[in-house]
């Protein structure tokens, strides 16, 4: 069933959603995007030393795919809700290879033009429970009819 916008509370928490992002993962990723980054997709994701030449500590998983994972576990928990804004901060880099946390806290609700809006911190964490990633998610939720 549907997540509805009276259903949701401030405070109420989304996933955890786990992950690992293989070397194989991120190859797969970039081969996908070759085409938006017009052949220039950089190579300290793919390639080791090519990230250590950058002053990086290895192979790190790019932007898009920590932004995906987030919306992963927005769409996932909202469940017939559409995300209308994610905003993003890279804090660290996410390493290739490492269990990974995605995280989510329910920090705000309110109606905008009869639609039920829910503004969400969600993080991509170690599992240590270092913020890897942070961002603000904007989702809109059905109203109760």
């Amino acid at each position: 069933m549907p997540l509805k916008f009276q259903d949701v509370e401030v405070g109420d928490e989304l996933g955890p959603l786990s992950k690992v992002v293989s070397s194989e993962d991120v190859k797969l990723f970039t081969q996908i995007q070759r085409r938006e980054w017009e052949d220039r997709a950089p190579k300290f994701f793919t390639d080791a030393e090519s990230a250590r030449k950058e002053g990086l500590p290895g192979r790190i998983v790019p932007g898009p795919m920590s932004m995906a994972f987030m919306a992963q576990l927005v769409v996932s928990w909202s469940d017939g809700g559409w995300i209308r804004k994610l905003d993003v901060v890279f804090r660290q880099t996410v390493p290739h290879n490492t269990p990974l946390r995605v995280v989510g806290v329910v920090t705000d609700k309110y109606e905008v033009d009869n639609k039920g809006q829910v503004e969400c911190d969600v993080y991509v964490e170690s599992v240590e429970g270092d913020r890897l990633v942070g961002g603000q998610v904007i989702v809109v939720l059905p109203l109760h009819s």
